[in-house]
């Protein structure tokens, strides 16, 4: 119970507000419907999420909502917040090109680049029939603030391949998704480094880290 409410389940901050009686009494009052169906109709698995991602992807009567830890790049908060972390520029590539040509339906949550001409890598990876949406500002609950302090707002986005109709109630349905090659995206942060757009030390590495993984990998660095 105390583990499932700390701060993005790190067991190391906890909200003021919540106790391990409040927890169970929630539990009991509000979500015994939940829990009896989480008991009966779902399968807890404990293994690499990206083998069921690649295993289910080219089922078309899947579903999948993947919400990662988003990539370190992207984020205002630097510091170590997950217990397992998935901050590398290489897991998030690895992820999207799994699901890139995906038959399933998939929704994915993160956040675009911060930096004024700086492209996501997001964009490159997953193909033309996929789309970005913003879903408005939220609070960014990433960060830890001090009591009494409001958590500033952040935007978050959501790429997919499939635009169900009643999206224009839940995302603005301006397509952000930009059309840009390996290549491109590579010479995009590089430019952005030397001119000092990214100053961030560990984006800067992480970065360099992607192209070298590239290189070595032998990716093919045309890929839109």
């Amino acid at each position: 119970m105390v583990y499932s409410q700390s701060f993005n389940v790190s067991g190391k901050d906890y909200s003021t507000n919540k106790t391990n009686d409040r927890y169970k009494w929630l539990s009991r009052e509000k979500m015994i419907n939940s829990i009896d169906r989480l008991q009966t109709l779902s399968k807890v698995t404990n293994v690499n999420s990206l083998d069921i991602v690649k295993a289910k992807c080219m089922e078309k009567e899947t579903q999948f909502y993947l919400d990662p830890p988003y990539i370190g790049v992207c984020r205002a908060n630097k510091g170590d917040n997950y217990a397992v972390d998935m901050s590398s520029l290489q897991s998030h590539y690895e992820l999207a090109s799994a699901i890139r040509d995906a038959k399933a339906a998939v929704v994915l949550s993160g956040y675009r680049a911060p930096q004024e001409g700086v492209p996501t890598m997001y964009d490159v990876v997953l193909g033309d029939n996929w789309h970005c949406f913003a879903i408005g500002d939220v609070k960014n609950n990433a960060v830890i603030s001090s009591k009494g302090d409001k958590k500033p707002d952040v935007s978050e986005y959501i790429w997919t391949n499939r635009v169900p109709d009643h999206a224009k109630y839940e995302v603005v349905l301006d397509d952000c998704k930009e059309s840009i090659t390996m290549k491109s995206y590579i010479q995009h942060i590089n430019n952005a480094i030397n001119d000092g757009r990214i100053t961030n030390s560990k984006d800067i590495q992480d970065y360099k880290r992607f192209e070298e993984y590239l290189k070595e990998t032998g990716k093919n660095m045309q890929t839109s």
